[in-house]
């Protein structure tokens, strides 16, 4: 027996009778596997999983045996470009495997996160099977949600491992509150593979630095959209009231650090983050679009991602 079956089977419910009825959680064969150019790595080999409303279910076992691969993929939280994931996954009766990732954005916030329904319980980022430990991969509860690493030294403060400390999931991308000052305020966004963001006027000035990732800025000029590519190492600057936007036509998430000015408390930006995701959630049930494969054919950031990743993006990312 394989590793991630023997960790499917560490199951407890709070009721062992015959269940007739829908379970609310759904999962059949499902398989995950990472393929790099040196080997290919598999993570989880078939599990199946059927749990009921007013269940229970632990998933327990040793570092290594599927666990982070099978809960991340159930949420649609497992972002390496090399990860592949068959099999099924119902939630409710709905297939959440063919879903975008706006929706699926959305139906983790209200339905699984928001209700409490799961947890993630680890002491640290949960490990990659084919590289080092992760950076920001998990949707914090806002309402448990501190600085990690945070040292005081007289009157300053040091934040160790920015990519460490929790953040909230939005269909924007994953926004990380950090420091914050009398006059100034620090936090990253987390930008996924195919994300879409029309430009739009921001009241603050900002200054962003991107830590890793390429990805494409968009304002206007004149009138007209223009955009151009950031790269990491890359620092740039917009101005109050400046349309801005930001496409992802790369197979890597882009991490930006930003500035902004302003006398904001840490709880403060949690807050401010959690206002922001629920009115991008309503844009989004209005039919704002959100990924590339939400856009018409013809849109000018398909042209524009065609011409710097060399693919549409659309068919790319509808079909990874």
């Amino acid at each position: 027996m394989n590793s991630a079956q023997v960790a499917a089977g560490s199951e407890v419910r709070t009721d062992s009778s015959p269940h007739e009825r829908q379970p609310l959680l759904d999962i059949d064969g499902l398989r995950v596997r990472f393929e790099t150019q040196q080997r290919v790595v598999h993570a989880v080999n078939g599990v199946d999983v059927s749990v009921h409303a007013g269940e229970v279910f632990a998933l327990v076992g040793e570092s290594g045996s599927g666990k982070s691969a099978s809960m991340l993929s159930l949420m649609g939280l497992l972002e390496s470009p090399s990860a592949r994931v068959n099999g099924s996954i119902q939630f409710n009766g709905r297939e959440l495997t063919s879903l975008s990732r706006r929706k699926m954005n959305s139906i983790r916030a209200r339905l699984l996160w928001r209700s409490g329904s799961t947890r993630v319980c680890e002491p640290t980022n949960p490990a990659s099977p084919t590289k080092g430990g992760g950076t920001m991969n998990k949707d914090a509860d806002p309402a448990t949600m501190s600085l990690v690493d945070l040292e005081e030294i007289g009157d300053c403060e040091v934040l160790r491992n920015i990519t460490d400390q929790p953040g909230i999931e939005t269909v924007e991308g994953r926004l990380v509150p950090l420091l914050s000052g009398d006059a100034i305020k620090s936090h990253i966004i987390v930008m996924h593979p195919g994300q879409y963001a029309s430009a739009h006027a921001h009241e603050t000035e900002s200054i962003i630095y991107t830590m890793s990732g390429s990805w494409v800025f968009c304002t206007t000029e004149n009138g007209e959209e223009k955009r151009t590519v950031i790269n990491q190492g890359d620092l740039f600057r917009f101005p109050g009231g400046a349309p801005t936007g930001f496409e992802t036509p790369f197979d890597d998430p882009a991490v930006i650090l930003i500035l902004k000015g302003g006398s904001y408390s840490y709880q403060d930006m949690i807050e401010g983050m959690l206002e922001a995701r629920s009115i991008l959630d309503g844009q989004a049930a209005e039919g704002e679009p959100f990924s590339y494969t939400e856009l018409e054919p013809d849109h000018p950031a398909i042209a524009y991602a065609e011409e710097v990743s060399g693919r549409n993006p659309a068919e790319h990312f509808a079909s990874s």
